[in-house]
């Protein structure tokens, strides 16, 4: 039996005209009326009809979909209540204009990093971060990673398995 590699064209699918028209513009307004959420999506019988690609399809459908979509949620609120964002000037205050063809290749296509101007909303909510991350250091350890699943967070029963190989 040999083994076979399929990858799927996730861009290719994103940027067809024929599912969005002007897909390379930014259009927020393309998924107003669009609730379902990714697991309810990729369960969409019409492909045509699923909103986005990002999780897989088929049966090789990412099973922790359902947590990115809460943490990015959680995330990109956070940042929007925090941050305004805004395009970076150049010397002579020239917003600087992001090539939007601009690619890194490889396995995961991504755009090449660019400035980007951003600037806490208030004073008051620069304090209130940096009192919710003073909390947070305790619960770190000396890489910045969670030493334990914080108390009131999902998979508070979460524990490390026992019996691995290697472990001493």
């Amino acid at each position: 039996m040999q083994a076979l590699l399929l990858i799927q064209r996730n861009r290719a699918v994103h940027m067809d005209p024929k599912r969005h028209r002007n897909p390379r513009v930014f259009d927020p307004s393309r998924y107003m009326s669009d609730f379902a959420t990714s697991s309810e999506s990729t369960q969409n019988a019409d492909a045509s009809q699923r909103d986005h690609f990002s999780f897989g399809a088929g049966r090789r459908v990412c099973q922790g979909m359902h947590l990115v979509d809460r943490s990015m949620f959680q995330v990109i609120a956070r940042l929007m209540w925090a941050f305004e964002f805004s395009k970076a000037v150049d010397d002579d205050g020239k917003e600087i204009e992001v090539d939007q063809n601009d690619w890194v290749g490889g396995f995961l296509v991504q755009a090449r990093p660019f400035p980007l101007r951003i600037k806490p909303r208030s004073e008051k909510r620069v304090q209130v971060l940096r009192e919710k991350w003073k909390e947070c250091l305790p619960m770190l350890d000396e890489d910045m990673q969670w030493k334990e699943v914080p108390e009131g967070m999902p998979y508070t029963s979460y524990a490390a398995a026992s019996g691995l190989k290697g472990e001493q």
